[in-house]
């Protein structure tokens, strides 16, 4: 390459190098300077419940903004609904006298069979006593199905609380809300017959104005023994004031506090479900799957596209001998509800340790609640024991199959029938000699009795069964020694001798009928 050829290189990349310097900032202008960021946090308030739900914080397109210098901190706006509490705590009694007891064998004659108390926090059910059932034997106290759980903390978990409400997306929780009431009634106001109600009601404020009123109402009806019922009816209503639609869900729990039957029974969760007009199958869940996995709900019911008809009966706790059965209830008050989007059992405090507060939880689907109109969900509640007349006895107990809860622990390996007919039998005993034990022994001799020739069957089977492998026993020794190298012929041999094992199992058929009479009895 000759010195011209150089110099002219340079000059090119000389002019190529001021057309890119002159002509670069217009295609690529530099990115503006980057604002001081501001690290300064707005104060949380010290007082804000922990269990709030935090909010998402609306925020300003750049556009909109002004052009300031200095910006300041984006202020959290949070939806302001606030419930408006009542002054204190009270707690109120319905159903039978505290100082009620059981003389002898005789019922109470109170036309009551349970005493709840009552609060205004949550709209709760602080405890329900079956007043006909001593707590133990020969005990005056009377038998306590739901309690309240309370933990050092100070924390108290209770049934049948309102735990939220959601209003337009936006949780406030009620659980710890102290509502308005003025007391029991001993006549319910709507003139459903003779008992006792109470209602509770909380006004929801936005801005501090009226927005949406919460009404819990429960009603406990005179029930005589001879019926077998234990009903309590709740009703929760959504009234909206403002002039504006409103979308509402509302979450509400089951039974808490059931007891242990004896310290080797778990206690259960039962579901209903409804799968077709006048169908309901029962599922079964152990409480101890919803306390040991208590960072996560065991779910129970959701209804899907795929089964349409399928609704929710009812949902139970309880243990062995007693339940507390919540059945959600459509607006005509008879069929099943279609308004659930959940139902889950949870441990109420977090806390796997504890076992007493495993509890149901409620969730509706959400509802469009119109200008000055009303939402409302009706609930029947059964509290009290397992009785199996009642429940095959009562139209609506039986169209629930709340049987169910009682067939469950009848074992796999025996059927319902035979249940049936031995508790049959029992209550018969019962009412000849009147006393139990001697009524348990009876029946058991019956029993015996009644499969006397199976048994001797069996024994007699088992017998021969035995002389004649006594009498093969030297035959089959001999063709094993003989025939020790050649498996094949041992096993010609062998089939010689006519052993059958199908007979061999014959024998043990009379033992294998017996068998589920026996689970029957037990």
């Amino acid at each position: 390459m000759g010195k011209q050829d150089t110099l002219r290189n340079l000059l090119i990349a000389g002019a190529v190098f001021l057309l890119i310097m002159s002509v670069g900032p217009t295609l690529f202008p530099p990115a503006p300077p980057r604002p001081p960021v501001d690290q300064t946090v707005a104060p949380q308030s010290s007082d804000r419940p922990t269990d709030a739900v935090p909010q998402t914080t609306p925020t300003t397109p750049a556009a909109d903004r002004p052009s300031t210098a200095t910006e300041s901190p984006v202020k959290v706006v949070e939806p302001r609904f606030v419930a408006v509490e009542a002054e204190s705590v009270a707690t109120y009694e319905m159903g039978a006298a505290p100082n009620i007891e059981t003389q002898g064998r005789a019922r109470p004659s109170d036309p009551y069979r349970m005493r709840l108390v009552l609060t205004n926090v949550g709209a709760a059910v602080e405890s329900a006593t079956l007043t006909d059932h001593a707590a133990t034997l020969n005990s005056p106290d009377r038998y306590q199905l739901l309690a309240p759980a309370t933990r050092p903390s100070g924390a108290t978990h209770r049934s049948l609380s309102i735990d939220k409400i959601n209003v337009d997306g936006v949780d406030l929780p009620l659980h710890d809300k102290k509502w308005r009431t003025d007391g029991v009634k001993n006549e319910p106001p709507d003139g459903s017959g003779e008992g006792q109600s109470v209602a509770f009601s909380l006004d929801i404020h936005h801005d501090g104005a009226p927005v949406l009123q919460l009404l819990r109402s429960y009603r406990l009806p005179k029930q005589p023994v001879k019926l077998g019922r234990h009903d309590l009816h709740s009703d929760i209503a959504v009234a909206n004031f403002s002039d504006s639609p409103h979308r509402v869900i509302i979450t509400y729990r089951g039974g808490l506090g059931v007891p242990q039957s004896n310290p080797r029974d778990d206690r259960v969760i039962d579901v209903g479900l409804q799968t077709a007009p006048g169908r309901v199958a029962g599922a079964r869940k152990m409480q101890t799957e919803a306390t040991t996995r208590a960072s996560q709900s065991v779910p129970l019911y959701t209804p899907t596209s795929t089964q349409p008809d399928q609704r929710l009966a009812w949902a139970a706790t309880g243990n062995t001998y007693f339940t507390c059965t919540l059945a959600p209830l459509a607006t005509d008050g008879k069929a099943a509800a279609t308004t659930l989007a959940e139902v889950s059992a949870f441990d109420a405090d977090g806390d796997p340790t504890t076992g007493d507060d495993a509890t149901l939880r409620f969730v509706t689907i959400p509802a469009n609640l119109a200008p000055k109109g009303t939402i409302s969900y009706a609930t029947a509640i059964y509290v009290g024991e397992k009785d199996g007349h009642a429940f095959r006895g009562q139209p609506d107990y039986r169209e629930r199959n709340y049987y169910y809860q009682i067939s469950q622990g009848f074992g796999w390996c025996t059927f319902t029938w035979l249940v049936e007919l031995m508790i049959w039998l029992l209550n018969s005993l019962f009412f000849v000699v009147r006393d139990f034990g001697v009524a348990i022994i009876i029946l058991v001799l019956i029993v015996r009795a009644m499969l006397h020739p199976l048994t001797k069957k069996g024994q007699v089977n088992m017998v021969r069964m035995q002389h004649r492998m006594g009498e093969m026993a030297p035959k089959i020794e001999e063709i094993k020694k003989k025939f020790a190298n050649d498996k094949v012929r041992m096993n010609q041999e062998m089939m010689k001798l006519n052993i059958n094992p199908a007979g061999q199992l014959m024998t043990c058929l009379p033992m294998f009928i017996q068998m589920p009479i026996w689970v029957a009895l037990f």
